[in-house]
């Protein structure tokens, strides 16, 4: 499964493999999008070409769940490389197990909230766990902090067990698709989409390198 995304070296390989060369349009690209993320005004012509042109590219800098996941991510595994990629892979199969037939775009959003508040629970607890300061103050902050993430994530998962009993269960049989075209071909909620969760994850974690706030 490719993880190339926008922020990384793109390199389009040669006839022979071996020896990769740079794609201009992909490289003038890459010059733009960092341009644009410094600022800089003078390539938003170009810059809204590009969006129009590159779906994926707006779907990932525009995917504020996305960035929340990586700044939770970032917090519980610093720079553990090995710990970034496990945490990503393991919030993205929650997020696709927690997905049932039927399921609309508000119990999706739902789903999100769930995954977020999961990592935020982890987070809390990971560091109230490891906390060496006896300062009762302190432990009672964390501890405290704790609780009131837990109760968030409670209170997302009773919402989406609401509304899902509130809502009418479908499911759609490949003939009712648009042109015949399997779902899972075209949604990129899906896990086998092409633009799967772990492309979307590693092309936002390529933009908003690892260690940094």
């Amino acid at each position: 499964m490719s993880t190339a995304a926008v922020g990384e070296d793109l390199d389009v390989p040669s006839s022979d493999s071996r020896t990769p060369v740079k794609c201009p349009e992909f490289v003038r690209l890459r010059e733009v999008v960092e341009r644009a993320r410094a600022g800089d005004q003078s390539v938003k012509p170009e810059l809204e070409e590009a969006l129009a042109k590159n779906e994926s590219l707006w779907r990932i800098a525009g995917d504020l769940h996305l960035g929340g996941i990586c700044s939770w991510v970032r917090r519980i595994t610093g720079d553990d490389l090995l710990r970034q990629q496990a945490t990503i892979r393991v919030a993205d199969e929650l997020e696709r197990n927690l997905v049932e037939d039927g399921d609309g775009r508000l119990e999706r959003l739902l789903i999100q909230r769930i995954v977020l508040d999961w990592l935020q629970v982890s987070y809390c607890e990971n560091t109230l766990t490891q906390n060496r300061e006896p300062a009762l103050p302190i432990v009672r902050f964390l501890e405290q902090r704790t609780d009131r993430s837990h109760r968030r994530f409670l209170e997302s998962v009773s919402t989406l067990t609401k509304v899902r009993k509130l809502s009418p269960r479908t499911r759609k049989s490949t003939k009712d698709e648009p042109h015949g075209e399997p779902k899972e071909a075209r949604d990129p909620w899906n896990g086998s989409a092409a633009v799967s969760a772990i492309n979307r994850f590693a092309g936002l974690w390529a933009m908003e390198p690892c260690g940094t706030e």
